[in-house]
Parts: structure tokens; C-alpha cells; sequence
């Protein structure tokens, strides 16, 4: 922090000295409200270390300004990697302790955490990590992701998988573990009071329940929304060595969610050359889809250069195109005719690991949540152990996205 300069006071009246004195002691408060905001965070008493998980919020606003209101009120806003308080430039990060915050974004956004803050700024724009009680964030984050009315059983699969996905090792941030996107777990407010109880509830009912894979390791466990028949061995769709603990397995309980969309051929060469890596757009024709058993695309290859993509990147590819959310999934095929490819498709995500169409399905059965996870993941149940925050790993962690990406959610 920017240090005042003293302010000097020669041959002036009683009145000038009086108005110098206020002016000292204006200066006094304010320095005093940015050494309280810049205080390291309190923690949760009461509760061992390990016991938070940290979330780098509101990123897909890309907010350069802020509004913080709770035990005080506090004016953000980046300044390239400067970040200033009240106007004042302070050293990065901020930490601000555990309280009921609400953060006010320039366009009228808001957002509530019971969380400590830590804030800094990067390419003139705000990042805020909310270090919230885990529990608390594996409520919201199972009321986001799932649909109203989904069974209980389903819900407390789902926070198993929740959970696990928030404390396996690695980071897929600088700033912090998880964001709150798709892409890492959706953490956003819930207009259904009904289902925030429900998801709130599945949490309080699984407290502490992860899963762990043969080495111990707590599994980076995945889902998706629908696997349309058959979820998908991870190795195939994410390469790599597994670290969901999920398995491939036919799953008729899941209602195909059948989808199609008509796209011009030269988006399609343009968005797989892309995909690939290449210097153009590459000829449909020259273009051979390899599938597994239940018809998901696996790979594309391009049959003259032997270059290939995985089936999911190519969906996402091919989705991104469309603004996201019409090419659903890697099971799909595709029919060029003249200008335009007709690609016809089922399910709803990567298809790894839980697929809540036929977990919730399961549950209208009379499923547990156990027995539910047995059928999707190889990893077996087990307690989650406190420890200490993770490091974030340089340039974030290569885990698997856990479904389809979305730029705004």
C-alpha cells in the first residue's frame, strides 16, 4: 500500500490546523480499513484444516470491477495485474475472512458466499477464490448440475460424485482447484428452493462418502447428463491413465436422447482442421470415424495423414461451431450431401462415468446410491480425509473436463 505523504501545516490559522488534523485522521481510517481487508482469512473455527474447498467464482463474466458488501463494503477493481481497493492500489492477493459476502458486478450481477476471499487481479481482470465450508459447496454444486425432481438415491450418487471430483488431487486453475463452470463443476445460484433443499439434504446424507481407486487416491469421478444406452471406458475417451475410477457399461435404464442438426460442410472441414491441428480445412471424404461398441465416436482420423483427435474433442469442435449445445456428444454419425453434413446423434455429454438419466431412472426403481456407483464406477466408496488446501499444480492440472464445456456456464 501507497504510503501518504504528511501532510505539512506553517503559519496557518486554528481553523487551517483543524482541517489539516481531520484530514490526517481521514487518511488514518482508510489506511486502517485496507490493512483489516488485506488480513490473512480466519479459517472455520472449530473445524481441522482441509475442510474448505477453494472456487475461482464468476469467471465467465470477466470481471474487471466489484463491489464486495459484508462485515465492510470494499470497491474492486483491476488495473492490468494491479489491484485497487477504494481506489487504492494494494498488494495482491487480498484476503478478506470468512463471512457472509455478496459480490455486485458492473451489469447487476450478484452473488452470495459464506466463504473467506482471496483476490487478485490478472490481464485487467478480477479473480476471486472463494474458500467455502465443503459441504456447503457440494450442495450447491449437486442442485446446479441435476434436474428438479431427480430421487434422492440419484442425488446422493451424485454428491458421492461430487465430492470425490472436488477433492482428488491435481488442479485444473492457478488461481484454485475448481472454477465454477461446467467444466470443472457448475456452482451457480438455484431458483428452485424445493431442489437446493433436496441437493442440501443428498449432501448431509453422503457427508464425508468418496470414491477411491485401487491405490487409495480419491477418484476425479465424472458424469454427464446421458449416455443414450452405454456409458464409456474413460481410457478410450479421455487417454491417458484412468483417474475416474469409472468403467465402461451398457446401460439400458438411459432413455436415448436422440438429437440432430444440419451443418454446411465447409464449417465442419474447417472446425475438424482445427481439431487436428492441421493448416486448413481437410476434406470431409478423407475423414474416418472409429466408434466403440455402443456407437460412440472414439477417434477421427484423417485417413491421409494419419493424424487423428478423439471423439470428444472432435464433438466439442464440432459444437463450438453452433455456439454449444447442438452437437451433444461423440455418439453420432455423420452423411455429407452437397454443401451441408447431417449429423444424427443420442445422449448428452462425454458419457463417462454416472450418467443421471439412467441414475435417476435406477432410482425410480428403487436403486440405492450405492448401488447405483457400483454399476458405473470400478472405484469402491470410501471416507474423504481433511488435509490441507492443494497446491495448484503450474498451468493447471490435465484432468478430463467433466462434461461438454459451455462458455457460460
Amino acid at each position: 500500500m501507497r504510503r501518504a505523504a504528511p501532510v505539512r501545516v506553517a503559519h496557518a490559522s486554528a481553523a487551517g490546523v483543524f482541517a489539516a488534523l481531520v484530514a490526517l485522521a481521514a487518511l488514518a481510517v482508510a489506511a486502517a480499513a485496507l490493512a483489516r481487508a488485506a488480513a490473512p482469512p480466519t479459517g472455520f473455527p472449530g473445524e481441522e484444516a482441509g475442510a474448505t474447498v477453494e472456487v475461482l467464482v464468476l469467471t465467465r463474466f470477466h470481471p474487471r470491477a466489484a463491489t464486495l458488501d459484508g462485515p465492510r463494503a470494499l470497491r474492486l477493481a483491476a488495473d492490468g495485474v494491479a489491484l485497487r481497493v477504494d481506489g487504492h492500489a494494494v498488494a495482491a492477493p487480498l484476503t478478506l475472512e470468512r463471512a457472509r459476502w455478496t459480490i455486485t458486478l458492473p451489469d447487476g450481477t450478484v452473488r452470495g458466499y459464506d466463504a473467506a476471499l482471496r483476490v487478485g487481479a490478472a490481464a485487467g481482470e478480477l479473480r476471486i477464490v472463494a474458500a467455502m465450508e465443503r459441504e456447503d459447496y457440494v450442495a450447491r454444486a449437486v442442485a446446479a448440475e441435476t434436474l428438479p425432481g431427480t430421487p434422492p438415491a440419484a442425488l446422493e450418487a451424485q454428491a458421492i460424485v461430487t465430492r470425490s471430483f472436488a477433492l482428488a488431487p491435481g488442479a485444473r486453475h492457478r488461481e484454485a482447484p475448481l472454477c465454477d463452470l461446467a467444466h470443472c463443476q457448475a456452482h451457480t445460484p438455484v431458483a428452485d428452493a424445493a431442489h437446493a433443499e433436496a441437493a442440501r439434504q443428498a449432501a448431509e446424507a453422503t457427508r464425508e462418502r468418496v470414491l477411491r481407486l485401487p491405490t487409495g487416491a480419491v477418484a476425479r469421478a465424472v458424469f454427464h447428463a446421458c449416455c443414450g444406452g452405454g456409458t464409456a471406458d474413460p481410457s478410450e475417451v479421455f487417454g491417458g491413465g484412468d483417474e475416474t475410477g469409472a468403467r465402461a457399461a451398457s446401460d439400458p435404464s438411459c432413455e436415448a436422447d436422440a438429437w440432430s442438426v444440419t451443418l454446411p460442410v465447409a464449417e465442419v472441414e474447417a472446425a475438424v482442421g482445427t481439431a487436428l491441428g492441421a493448416a486448413g480445412p481437410v476434406p470431409i471424404g478423407r475423414l474416418l470415424l472409429e466408434r466403440d461398441p455402443h456407437g460412440r465416436v472414439l477417434r477421427l482420423l484423417d485417413t491421409a495423414t494419419a493424424r487423428w483427435v478423439a471423439g470428444d474433442a472432435l464433438a466439442r469442435a464440432l459444437d463450438r461451431t453452433q455456439d454449444w449445445s447442438v452437437v451433444k456428444s461423440a455418439r453420432f454419425d455423420w452423411r455429407a450431401a452437397g454443401a451441408t453434413v447431417r449429423i444424427e446423434g443420442r445422449g448428452h455429454g462425454h458419457g463417462v462415468g454416472l450418467c443421471q438419466r439412467g441414475a435417476a431412472r435406477r432410482a425410480r426403481r428403487g436403486a440405492g446410491a450405492a448401488e447405483i456407483l457400483r454399476h458405473y464406477f470400478a472405484a469402491r466408496p470410501g471416507s474423504a480425509t481433511f488435509r490441507a488446501s492443494r497446491t495448484p499444480a503450474p498451468g493447471g492440472s490435465a484432468a478430463p473436463p467433466r462434461s461438454a464445456p459451455a462458455p457460460t456456464e
